[in-house]
C-alpha cells in the first residue's frame, strides 16, 4: 500500500503547479577582458618574472628582454652628446640670412609632421581602447610622435641660434648637433626602458606564452593579464522574474 501511495505522489510531482518548486536557474556565461602584454620591439626574452595564477600589482616586472644592443647604443649616444657639448663651448656663433631661411623651411615641415604624428597617435590610442589595433601600433605611433616633437625642438633651437646677431655658422651647427645628439640619447634611454615590461594594472597572470631564451616578435603577446575588475558574469533572466 505504501508503494502505491508513493507512486501516486511521484506522479503528482510531475504535474505543473503540484509538488515542490524547482531551484531557480538561468542561462548565462562568463566573459573576461584580458590585457595582453608584449614588447614594443623584437628581442630575446631574458627573464620571465610572471607565473600563471600569480596575483600581481601595477608596476611589477612581468618580463625583460636582452639589453646589450640598447645599452651599447645609449653609451654611443651619450658619448656624442659630450662631444657635441664640448664643441659648442669652443666655438663662436653667427649665421647668414640664407641659412636662417633654410632652418625656417625645415621647421615648418617638422611642425607639419608633428601635427600629423599627433593626429595618428590620438587615433591609434582611441582604436586601442576599442580593441581595433594592437598595443604595438599605439606604441609605435607614440614613438613617432616623440620623434617628431624632438625634431621640432631641435629646429626651434637651431633657429634661435641662427637668428642671434653675428653668429658663427660653425657654432650654430654645433648647437644643432648637440640638440640632435641629446634627442638621440633620450630615444636610446626610452628604447632601453622598453626592454622591461611591467604590469599596467593589478590583476592575475592568466597565461605566459614565452620562456627565457625564446625570441618574441614586436607586438606578440608574452603575458596575458586578467585585471581585478575585468571578469563579468552575464545571465539572461525573464522579465517577469
Amino acid at each position: 500500500m505504501d508503494h502505491v501511495i508513493a507512486f501516486f505522489v511521484g506522479l503528482l510531482a510531475l504535474v505543473p503547479g503540484v509538488g515542490p518548486a524547482p531551484e531557480p536557474a538561468w542561462n548565462g556565461y562568463v566573459e573576461a577582458d584580458y590585457v595582453y602584454l608584449s614588447a614594443p620591439s623584437a628581442g630575446t626574452i631574458a627573464t620571465v618574472a610572471a607565473h600563471e595564477g600569480q596575483v600581481i600589482e601595477a608596476g611589477e616586472v612581468l618580463f625583460t628582454l636582452e639589453t646589450r644592443q640598447q645599452q651599447a647604443l645609449l653609451r654611443a649616444a651619450e658619448a656624442r652628446v659630450e662631444a657635441a657639448r664640448a664643441n659648442v663651448e669652443n666655438l663662436a656663433t653667427g649665421s647668414r640670412d640664407a641659412e636662417i631661411d633654410v632652418v625656417r623651411a625645415n621647421l615648418e615641415k617638422a611642425q607639419a609632421d608633428l601635427a600629423l604624428a599627433a593626429s595618428q597617435s590620438e587615433r591609434s590610442t582611441k582604436l586601442l581602447a576599442e580593441g581595433l589595433v594592437p598595443q604595438a601600433k599605439a606604441d609605435q605611433d607614440q614613438a613617432n610622435l616623440r620623434s617628431a616633437r624632438a625634431q621640432v625642438q631641435q629646429l626651434e633651437a637651431q633657429l634661435r641660434v641662427a637668428e642671434l646677431p653675428a653668429r658663427d655658422p660653425q657654432r650654430m651647427a654645433a648647437e644643432a648637433t648637440l640638440v640632435a645628439a641629446e634627442a638621440d640619447a633620450d630615444k636610446a634611454r626610452d628604447d632601453l626602458a622598453d626592454r622591461t615590461v611591467v604590469a599596467p594594472t593589478d590583476g592575475r597572470v592568466e597565461r605566459v606564452y614565452f620562456s627565457g631564451g625564446e625570441v618574441a616578435a614586436a607586438g606578440t603577446p608574452v603575458v596575458a593579464l586578467l585585471p581585478a575588475d575585468a571578469l563579468k558574469v552575464k545571465f539572461y533572466i525573464a522579465e517577469a522574474e
